[in-house]
C-alpha cells in the first residue's frame, strides 16, 4: 500500500515550558470533513479510523517530521520515546511534539514564533477494503470544505498513520497530480485485473510526483536556510 498525504490547515500552538523545551501542538486531522478536490473525488476520514488510539502509546513508530523529510534533518519527534503525543478529542486527532534542540528544531521554533507556519500534513496507508465510496449527490454525510458537494467521496473507515509533518508550504500538498477521476472511480467497481492496472498506473504517477516533490522541496529548504542565515546575520549585526 502506498502512502498518501493529506493537508490540514489548522491553528498551531507554540509554548515554552519551564525547562525551556519548545512544544508545538494542533489538530492535524478532523473527522467527517471532505478534503479538497483530489482529481475528481474527495476523501474523508471516519471517527476513530486509525488503529486503536491506545496503540499510539504502546511504541508505534509514528514520527513527527519537518516538511516530510525522512532523515535526521527532518526529524522532530516520535511516539515511542514520548516526544510525540497523539490523542482523539472526538472531533479529530491532535498532536503535541517536543521540538528537539537541533538546527531543525530551532528553525521550526523561530518560524512558529513569527507565525510563518499555518498547518500540517499527515501520511497514511489504507487498502481497498478500508473505505467505501459515497456518491456526490449532496448527501454524502460529510461536510465539504469549499461549498462544492457534487464529487464522490472516498470515506475511509480504517487507516494506518505513518507520519505527521509541519509544512512550510501548505498549499503544495493539495496540488499533487493524480490519475484522472474517471479511471480511479471506475476501477473501484471493476474486477481485480482492472484494479491492478489502475494501481500500476497510479504508482507511475506517484513516482513522477515524488521526483517533482523532491526538487520543489529542495528549493524550499534552500530558500528557508538562506532566510534563516540572513536573520542570524542581522541579529549578529545589531
Amino acid at each position: 500500500m502506498e502512502k498518501q498525504l493529506f493537508y490540514n490547515e489548522c491553528p498551531l500552538t507554540f509554548k515554552v515550558e519551564e525547562d525551556n523545551t519548545h512544544v508545538v501542538s494542533g489538530r492535524f486531522m478532523t473527522y467527517d470533513i471532505a478534503s479538497c478536490d483530489r482529481g475528481g473525488y474527495r476523501c474523508s476520514f471516519a471517527p476513530d479510523c486509525f488503529e486503536s488510539l491506545t496503540e499510539f502509546r504502546k511504541g508505534m513508530d509514528i514520527k513527527a517530521l519537518w516538511d516530510h523529510e525522512h532523515n535526521i534533518n527532518g526529524y522532530l519527534g516520535r511516539v515511542d520515546n514520548g516526544t510525540l503525543k497523539l490523542y482523539s478529542d472526538g472531533k479529530g486527532v491532535n498532536f503535541e511534539v517536543i521540538l528537539p534542540n537541533t538546527q531543525t528544531g530551532e528553525t521550526v521554533a523561530s518560524l512558529l514564533k513569527r507565525g510563518d507556519l499555518k498547518g500540517c500534513s499527515f501520511g497514511v496507508t489504507f487498502g481497498r477494503d478500508d473505505y467505501t465510496v459515497k456518491n456526490g449527490d449532496g448527501e454524502t454525510g460529510v461536510d465539504d470544505v469549499d461549498g462544492i458537494d457534487d464529487l464522490p467521496v472516498q470515506y475511509i473507515h480504517s487507516a494506518k498513520l505513518i507520519e505527521v509533518s509541519l509544512v512550510f508550504d501548505p498549499a503544495f500538498a493539495n496540488t499533487t497530480a493524480r490519475l484522472a477521476a474517471s479511471d480511479v472511480l471506475n476501477g473501484w467497481a471493476k474486477d481485480g485485473d482492472s484494479w491492478k492496472k489502475i494501481e500500476e498506473e497510479q504508482l507511475k504517477v506517484n513516482e513522477q510526483n515524488e521526483q517533482n516533490d523532491i526538487k520543489i522541496r529542495q528549493r524550499q529548504v534552500g530558500l528557508l536556510k538562506l532566510k534563516m542565515k540572513l536573520m542570524n546575520m542581522r541579529r549578529l549585526g545589531s
